[in-house]
């Protein structure tokens, strides 16, 4: 039991220091937009500070929403997969959708 509780408080703990990061995210780009205002215009600022937050941003994005975006919609894809094959088995029997699949492959 105390393994359980110990990997309940790490997951809570990984999933706050995601929420922050997501935070983190929006105020890295509210600071790069009052950069850019206060500078009028992006010809004052070095190019290496520009490519430095955008490569910020991106990988904030790409860690704390794009990933767990993309995990979600895989679980729900496998999810509607499983579920239709389960209906076209339920549909059609067990006995003759092995037969198909013997006589015309996964492909057809």
């Amino acid at each position: 039991s105390e393994g359980y509780w110990n990997s309940l408080y790490a997951r809570f703990q990984q999933a706050r220091r995601h929420m922050q990061g997501v935070a983190e995210l929006s105020y890295t780009i509210m600071q790069y937009w009052r950069l850019m205002g206060a500078a009028k215009g992006n010809t004052t600022i070095p190019l290496r500070t520009h490519i430095s937050v955008i490569a910020i941003i991106w990988k904030m994005a790409m860690i704390h929403i794009i990933n767990n975006v993309q995990a979600t919609s895989l679980v729900i894809a496998m999810a509607l997969a499983a579920a239709g094959i389960i209906a076209k088995i339920s549909a059609d029997g067990f006995v003759s959708m092995g037969f198909m699949l013997f006589e015309q492959g996964l492909a057809g």
